[in-house]
């Protein structure tokens, strides 16, 4: 099972957390498309098939990008320096 993608379908509310990686395992070889998939799991409803399509593995996506935890800077937030110049 996949940790981020949802246990249940928003709309409906049904369980579909553990068909997603059978989901994946039968799209990622590329022989079948994500409609015949769908149809074979037994999933009819649009809301869930929503699910199924438009979900993004986020965390190989961030893995792309590194933090560099000196150079976060709080965003909305004055420093004691930026306060006194405001003042002014």
């Amino acid at each position: 099972m996949s940790g981020d993608f949802p246990i249940r379908c928003f709309t409906c509310g049904r369980l579909i957390n553990n068909k997603y990686q059978t989901y994946m395992d039968a799209t990622a070889s590329g022989e079948e498309n994500a409609q015949v998939v769908l149809d074979r799991m037994n999933i009819k409803d649009v809301c869930c098939r929503r699910m199924f399509l438009t979900h993004v593995d986020i965390e190989q996506h961030l893995l792309l990008y590194p933090t560099y935890p000196g150079n976060i800077q709080r965003v909305g937030v004055l420093t004691e320096t930026q306060e006194d110049e405001d003042d002014e």
